[in-house]
């Protein structure tokens, strides 16, 4: 195996482990802003809490897409 193609590996995996690390941050940031949404006074402060809610959900499926194709990298270069 080249240098480079062991260089491209290391560098997927490691992409792969902060996805994977980042994931739960975002499932407790989402929680956390539900709460805040679900305690709130107001409608406009519980939309804005519903909305970043809603934001931290997008990001984490982007993550398990990103770990999904850099997964299917991976297998190629292997």
């Amino acid at each position: 195996m080249s240098p480079s193609k062991k260089d491209d590996i290391k560098e997927i995996k490691r992409i792969i482990e902060i996805a994977t690390i980042a994931i739960p941050k975002e499932r407790d940031a989402r929680n956390f802003y539900l709460a805040a949404a679900e305690h709130s006074p107001g409608e406009m402060s519980q939309q804005i809490f519903q909305s970043l809610a809603d934001q931290e959900e997008e990001h984490e499926a982007r993550l398990k897409a990103l770990i999904a194709m850099f997964e299917e990298r991976l297998e190629a270069l292997k």
